[in-house]
């Protein structure tokens, strides 16, 4: 299923997107491998997941085949819900709240909301 992105602001922006993060992932789990910190098993299943989701965008981005508006939804979907969750638990605690904290949270929801409202405009299926 071949698909077509007809906004190149779009384009550069999840291109961009999926690089910086695939990036800060690779770090970071160098960083934890480096440490020999404990990792649970639920935890390492949805960072290999969300890994593999970005991996795929980026495959997709190249071969301009495969299930694109998917892989954006489920990337999407994912940053939406860390922003949403983490949003009200910063909220609803007692202590104070860390305003840098409110502001990544609120960050995530921003992308991921810039990620999947406007794929249904500018991604069309040839």
């Amino acid at each position: 299923m071949s698909f077509e992105i007809t906004s190149k602001v779009y384009y550069w922006f999840v291109l961009v997107a999926v690089l910086a993060v695939l990036l800060m992932d690779i770090l970071t789990g160098r960083a934890i491998y480096m440490s020999s910190v404990d990792v649970p098993t639920l935890t390492l299943v949805v960072i290999i997941f969300g890994m593999a989701v970005r991996i795929c965008i980026l495959i997709t981005l190249f071969v301009r085949k495969g299930p694109f508006k998917l892989f954006i939804y489920l990337w999407g979907a994912m940053f939406i819900v860390s922003g949403v969750a983490g949003t009200l638990a910063l909220i609803l605690r007692d202590m104070e709240t860390d305003y840098y904290q409110l502001i990544n949270k609120l960050l995530f929801l921003a992308v991921g909301l810039l990620l999947v409202i406007p794929v249904r405009r500018v991604v069309k299926n040839a």
